[in-house]
């Protein structure tokens, strides 16, 4: 019996894509490869050809996880509005199911995922964010942060700093780390992992007894939120990013800013945070209650911002590639002459980071909103 593609279910999307060509000057792939096939609209074209047996899946394989980032930039650009990084997705599931030969980096993703519970294949055993707060690990607390794996090993900064502005507000809470929400796993085609890790968080995040989440990373807040519902997979809970619940505590009194910040900053909207959850203000609103912080927008803002480069572990399988588009977003944000670069996402700071270093502009730090209210308070 024929296998039924999920690309068959968006045959209409496909058809739509493959004739127009308008987003293709704003593809954050695009823009730094000028490649034809990791354009939005070749690449769906050579989709629908592996979908209508044209092609060997085989045959489109690479360019399925080398050019898409799964940024949306050209959903916000698209007239009709079609959902590129849905297509994609769905495409690389098809690609799963069917057996096809996937890239080797896609596969070591994979294999560190069900390894070490997180895609860069770091050891549970190192940095552990649970190590260094398990003393204020209270069971039964109405509010459990859920960490994240680049938090837990990469950005530890993060979640120290907004653990402390817990601890300021007076908050019983516990900790789930060491622990991948999953989205890692269900954008790269693999929705059976991503299931069974997903029903792992949400027994835990029940076990706990809290009624509220907390990410400071948006692809776990994407993941918690909408994707667990999203394939059945029920977390009867308030999720909510660390800037929104930074704001709530704020406008509650529950914390209070104390000590002006005198720095020319500006704000870079992650793709995930912005153009999949709709979270534009909440980060906006805290920047602007700290004393003598400046904030100048990037030209490029909002649900117009460039992608980072680092999103949905296309750091980890495209490198070289990653670094170019974090080296053209960065100079955008340069061009405001702030000092200071500030984010709301983990990947979003470790990759801008990383070029702040070597760059001899404007802007000479990145933190995270976190960071600064910490020291704010």
């Amino acid at each position: 019996m024929e296998r039924k593609l999920g690309l068959d279910d968006i045959a209409t999307d496909l058809w739509y894509c493959s004739k127009c060509q308008m987003c293709q000057a704003i593809c954050t792939v695009h823009s730094v490869t000028r490649k034809q096939s990791h354009a939005p609209m070749p690449r769906v074209w050579l989709i629908d050809l592996a979908r209508r047996g044209i092609l060997d899946f085989n045959d489109v394989a690479s360019v399925l996880y080398s050019g898409c980032i799964l940024c949306r930039l050209c959903t916000e650009y698209c007239v009709s509005k079609q959902d590129i990084a849905k297509i994609t997705v769905v495409a690389r599931a098809d690609l799963v199911n069917l057996g096809k030969s996937l890239p080797k980096e896609v596969m070591e993703v994979i294999r560190n995922m069900e390894s070490t519970k997180n895609p860069m294949g770091i050891s549970s055993q190192k940095f552990s964010v649970r190590r260094t707060f398990s003393h204020r690990d209270k069971k039964n607390a109405d509010v459990v942060y859920f960490a994240g794996c680049v938090n837990d090993h990469v950005t530890t900064e993060i979640s120290n700093a907004l653990l402390k502005i817990f601890d300021a507000a007076g908050l019983s809470y516990s900790v789930i780390s060491n622990e991948c929400c999953g989205l890692p796993a269900y954008e790269l085609g693999f929705s059976e992992i991503f299931v069974k890790i997903a029903r792992n968080i949400a027994e835990k995040i029940r076990a706990s007894g809290a009624k509220t989440v907390v990410s400071s990373c948006p692809g776990c807040v994407e993941a918690l939120k909408l994707k667990y519902k999203e394939l059945g997979v029920a977390v009867d809970v308030k999720v909510m990013h660390h800037t929104e619940f930074i704001k709530q505590l704020l406008n509650s009194g529950m914390i209070k800013i104390q000590k002006p910040f005198n720095k020319l900053t500006t704000y870079h909207d992650p793709c995930h945070l912005g153009r999949y959850l709709g979270v534009y203000e909440a980060p906006r609103d805290v920047l602007a209650n700290i004393d003598g912080l400046k904030m100048k927008e990037p030209y490029k803002n909002r649900n117009k911002a460039l992608c980072c480069g680092g999103g949905s572990v296309f750091r980890l399988i495209n490198q070289e590639i990653s670094l170019q588009i974090a080296s053209k977003a960065f100079d955008e944000l340069a061009r405001t002459n702030a000092e200071l670069l500030i984010t709301a996402c983990p990947t979003c700071k470790h990759s801008f980071k990383q070029i702040a270093l070597k760059e001899k502009g404007p802007i000479r730090d990145v933190r995270d909103i976190a960071e600064i209210v910490s020291l704010a308070i």
